[in-house]
């Protein structure tokens, strides 16, 4: 399978980029969607698109077409390990990625004003561009996410801890599909396996807040782990 075979990815979005190495580093590519191709004139700014698990760019295949329609270029990353990017099997703590995230879109030569998305784990990173790059930044977009603190590991919850040991990250998220069943299954209020995607958002009830379609519900639409062969 590739890229060009998955429903909703126009002609041109896809593409990799490296990133030259410094005295420190080694060069890194990246695969990236960017829908720059489809904008008919200036983009009037630009989304900066980072999911997180169990996902990748094509997470944002929908926002790369809605972007384009309204002028707005949407640049949306594999995370190096993940998707179609470099595989290096390097351990990469969050100040590598939100290093390398910067050293890409300085490649990019990404310009003004810039609006992050994050996804999961990808908010925290994209949260660390963000505070890098204030003059940059016009605004953040959070989904399903979190704020990292730092020096209070005990908060991390115990599954995401004990899935970070080195003896168990690999074989619960990479040999089995441990990782996934267990996250999925802390979702309050379980759906039904095979019930439909909903068409429209609920309106919530005064003082309520509105819950977000889990991950059971987007998994039979979006490819949650690409292929590993290009």
């Amino acid at each position: 399978m590739s890229i060009s075979d998955l429903r909703g990815i126009a002609p041109g979005w896809s593409r990799h980029i490296t990133v030259p190495g410094t005295a420190a580093t080694s060069p890194v590519t990246w695969h990236v969607l960017d829908n720059i191709a489809d904008l008919g004139g200036p983009a009037r700014g630009t989304l900066l698109a980072v999911h997180g698990n169990p996902t990748w760019s094509y997470l944002w295949r929908e926002l790369l077409t809605a972007g384009a329609g309204a002028g707005w270029r949407v640049v949306a990353v594999d995370q190096l390990g993940m998707g179609w990017s470099q595989r290096d099997g390097r351990m990469r703590r969050l100040a590598d990625r939100v290093s390398e995230l910067g050293a890409l879109t300085d490649h990019l030569g990404l310009g003004g004003p810039v609006v992050t998305v994050g996804h999961d784990w990808g908010g925290v990173v994209s949260l660390g561009w963000a505070t890098r790059h204030p003059d940059l930044l016009a605004g953040v977009v959070l989904t399903n996410t979190a704020i990292h603190h730092d020096h209070e590991a005990s908060t991390i919850p115990a599954l995401l801890r004990l899935a970070g040991h080195p003896v168990i990250h690999r074989w619960a998220t990479r040999s089995t599909r441990t990782f996934l069943r267990a996250t999925l299954a802390l979702a309050q209020r379980p759906l039904p396996r095979r019930s439909p995607v909903p068409t429209s958002r609920p309106t919530p009830r005064p003082g309520t807040g509105t819950r977000s379609p889990t991950s059971s519900q987007t998994s039979r639409r979006t490819p949650a782990i690409p292929p590993t062969t290009r």
